[in-house]
């Protein structure tokens, strides 16, 4: 986010000096001077600074102090009278009259918006990490309900209650497939358990009348 916001800032410096080169290129030194001061009228406390020095160092308009006249990216303050200096992002560059033109803004509002931007993030990813969490933990309940119950089911069935069925939630989930698959097992159990225990009646049965004729 503070690489974007100094691109942006970079980027609106650099089309004003290219703005002001071209003026420069047309209609000369006058010209030039007549955009810097025309820019200064509409802000002379900022967001936007100026300054134009001839080639010995003397300014010629500008609401920034004079400069070393070097040329690439600076960070300075700049003193207001009856108020605080303000932190400015410039770019300085050597006309090619020699002259030294040097565009800045006021890098308050980025550096504010940079922190709200960090401050809206960290809060978004607080929220969601409780969010997640709070889902996390719901959906770790109902899972579990959900196996309590297949697990007491299966205590029943164990303790002979054979038509004993597990309650499907008709979700059509995975453990919805897991719960018919068992009810169709436990359905197949039971039809095989009763198979088995009418053949025993039918053997106990058979058996019953020839030892009831021995007895006799």
């Amino acid at each position: 986010t503070g690489a974007y916001m100094s691109s942006s800032l970079d980027a609106a410096i650099d089309m004003d000096i290219t703005e002001l080169q071209d003026s420069l290129r047309t209609g000369g030194n006058e010209a030039l001077t007549a955009q810097v001061k025309e820019r200064l009228q509409v802000g002379p406390n900022g967001p936007m600074y100026y300054l134009l020095q001839d080639p010995k160092g003397k300014v010629i308009a500008g609401n920034i102090p004079p400069a070393h006249g070097g040329e690439g990216r600076f960070d300075l303050k700049v003193p207001r009278s009856n108020a605080p200096s303000v932190a400015v992002h410039a770019h300085g560059v050597i006309l090619s009259d020699s002259e030294y033109l040097m565009v800045g803004v006021d890098a308050v509002p980025g550096r504010e918006m940079h922190k709200l931007i960090v401050r809206v993030f960290g809060w978004s990813s607080a929220i969601s990490l409780v969010l997640a969490f709070a889902g996390g933990a719901l959906v770790s309940h109902n899972l579990l309900l959900r196996i309590e119950t297949i697990s007491r089911a299966a205590r029943d069935i164990m303790a002979g209650d054979f038509s004993r069925r597990i309650p499907a939630r008709s979700t059509a989930d995975e453990l919805d497939h897991l719960v018919a698959s068992l009810n169709a097992m436990l359905e197949r159990n039971e039809s095989a358990m009763e198979s088995v225990r009418q053949v025993s009646n039918d053997i106990a049965h058979d058996l019953r009348t020839p030892l009831t004729r021995l007895r006799q």
